[in-house]
């Protein structure tokens, strides 16, 4: 079997969704492959995305469904050791700078629906990439198997969206620059937490994230050094350790009615990946370009940013405004341009083994200025680049002197 299309994406994830919804609604046909059942899901995330990607959302006129089919609007509350960072009292309750929580049982079966309604988009669920075809090195299609049998799909634009651990990636040799991480991780849920908006607590060598789900639901996430996985895997009571040491954090409500509703789910040696955002004229987007700890929480939003970024750049090759070798080096400059300085500093955070004394500094620094603070809201939504942050923050202080 053989099918002809302008974009071929494998990968169903929100990267790959986001990509194919953005040029279908340009009238361009695209096939979607991915290898898993379409009700499947992600499990490991924080279910965060954040206010950067709350806005391509709304450009993709997704914000509205997803808040019905259970999307919280949420800011996120940084508690540093010196002081507290307030969404609330930054930017007011009426501020367009804001978060979104939404469990990706709900969020990835709904961008699966919606696709399946778009009619430039043909949705190959259950198939598996075998090979990339090449004219003169450049990939134009790639061949699938699955219930359909062997299928020949060539397109204009092959985009891999296929996760940290691209096939795509391995077969065109797309090496990972891995930067280590000494953090681990365990995710659970609760209920009986009276926790209404998301908070991020920064501990010297430790850092915890709870996102407020709804309907009372609570995810907790603790991040601990490498050397400490072997104490918390093998303890005998869990429960009562994790609400120990939860109880202990700024401003966290009553845990008296605090309930487990889910199993621990546990990530060790999650390394910081990047790979060259084209290669062989084929475009990685999401995971598959860049994977940072989850520290960080920016999956989400990163995933969107990309997908949207090479939208945007190879609509000039599609409208014949530029050949498609440069609509992807643009994209790739921008890929590195804006991604590379947080994927490097996501990386400095989550290789510490505790806040150093200018880290310490730093955010005494930041508490002592609304200015600030709001400035590093902001870089922590992914809205400014690390440098324009730098640019803000030596701004202000020039200001205040």
């Amino acid at each position: 079997m053989e099918l002809k299309t302008d974009v071929v994406i494998v990968g169903a994830g929100i990267a790959g969704c986001a990509a194919a919804l953005f040029y279908a609604r340009k009238n361009l046909k695209v096939v979607i492959v991915d290898r898993k059942k379409k009700d499947q899901y992600k499990v490991n995330c924080t279910h965060f995305i954040q206010p950067v990607g709350v806005l391509i959302l709304k450009r993709l006129n997704l914000f509205e469904d997803i808040k019905k089919i259970g999307g919280a609007k949420h800011g996120l509350n940084m508690h540093l050791p010196s002081g507290t960072i307030n969404h609330e009292e930054l930017f007011g309750t009426d501020s367009d700078i804001y978060g979104f929580n939404i469990q990706r049982e709900l969020l990835d079966p709904y961008l699966i629906k919606v696709l399946e309604e778009e009619s430039n988009v043909t949705f190959l669920e259950q198939h598996v990439l075998k090979s990339i075809t090449y004219t003169n090195d450049i990939a134009d299609g790639i061949v699938v198997s699955g219930s359909n049998g062997r299928i020949e799909i060539t397109a204009n634009l092959v985009v891999a969206a296929d996760g940290a651990h691209s096939k795509i990636a391995k077969l065109t040799k797309n090496e990972a620059k891995l930067n280590p991480s000494n953090k681990f991780t365990f995710f659970t849920y609760y209920k009986g937490i009276d926790i209404k908006t998301s908070a991020h607590w920064v501990l010297d060598d430790a850092s915890v994230y709870a996102g407020a789900l709804g309907d009372g639901v609570v995810l907790f996430g603790l991040f601990f050094n490498n050397a400490d996985y072997d104490d918390w895997k093998n303890c005998e009571d869990m429960d009562t350790k994790v609400l120990q040491f939860i109880a202990k954090l700024k401003e966290i409500p009553s845990l008296d009615n605090a309930e487990r509703i889910d199993d621990f789910i546990w990530m060790l040696n999650i390394d910081n990946l990047y790979r060259s955002p084209v290669k062989n004229g084929i475009a990685f987007i999401g995971d598959a370009a860049m994977k940072t700890n989850p520290v960080s929480g920016t999956g989400c939003a990163f995933a969107l940013n990309t997908a949207e970024w090479l939208y945007k750049h190879t609509m000039e090759f599609f409208d014949n405004k530029k050949t498609k070798e440069e609509a992807l080096s643009e994209y790739s400059k921008s890929h590195k341009d804006r991604l590379t300085p947080h994927f490097e500093g996501i990386s400095t955070l989550s290789a510490s083994e505790a806040l150093s004394a200018s880290e310490k500094d730093f955010y005494d620094l930041i508490i002592t200025n609304d200015e600030i603070s709001r400035q590093y809201l902001k870089l922590i939504y992914r809205i400014i680049t690390p440098e324009e942050f730098q640019k803000q923050l030596l701004s202000n202080l020039l200001l205040s002197s």
